[in-house]
């Protein structure tokens, strides 16, 4: 991303990967929509933490806040749409050492930690940048847009950097992070390709 500092130099020889694709490209197959109706977020995110553990790797989803900003099927009230929730509901009937390989937090709570692939959940615009609707009222404060968003762009570069070797940002088409354009545009490429199979089907 551009004038956020001196560029972070990796400690490994290899470059990782970086892929990105847009919810409304995930297809559920027959099981998966009878299992999530009308939910693309668990099917689509359990497919990505099957194909890391193919690879033996750890993967932790992150999110900006601590709702998972999509329909998820199992949601009742705001409460169940948190991030816990979420996790437990995608893993409960996946065999346990990939579940065990498997976390989730919010972003605030993993400054300073990485995991092998991580996999950002809302790379929307409603989450990066996070601006509240009475966001005048921060005038007050001494708060700005400008500074709002560079503050947020701060925080989505620290979901970013995450990762030892894949990260995977899942957005929607035409409801893109703004941030998104910032990335090195060569580094992106579309995951659609890699959800493979679901291993309950």
């Amino acid at each position: 991303m551009h004038n956020q500092g001196k560029p972070a130099k990796s400690t490994k020889p290899a470059s990782g990967k970086v892929l990105i694709g847009g919810l409304s490209e995930f297809k559920p197959n027959p099981y998966e929509s009878t299992k999530f109706a009308g939910d693309a977020i668990s099917p689509a995110v359990r497919r990505l933490i099957n194909s890391v553990h193919k690879d033996g790797k750890n993967v932790v989803l992150l999110a900006r806040r601590n709702t998972v900003p999509w329909f998820v099927s199992f949601q009742s009230t705001g409460r169940n749409r948190d991030l816990d929730r979420f996790k437990e509901s995608i893993c409960k009937d996946l065999p346990r050492e990939i579940a065990d390989k498997a976390s989730i937090s919010t972003i605030h709570k993993y400054k300073g930690l990485e995991k092998d692939v991580v996999i950002i959940l809302d790379a929307i615009q409603r989450s990066y940048p996070l601006i509240h609707p009475d966001w005048i009222f921060t005038r007050v404060l001494g708060d700005h847009p400008e500074k709002i968003v560079d503050e947020e762009r701060r925080l989505f570069y620290v979901a970013l950097t995450r990762a030892v070797d894949t990260l995977i940002v899942i957005t929607e088409k035409g409801s893109e992070s703004l941030f998104l354009n910032e990335m090195t545009q060569p580094t992106l490429r579309k995951f659609t390709a890699h959800f493979g199979v679901d291993p309950k089907c």
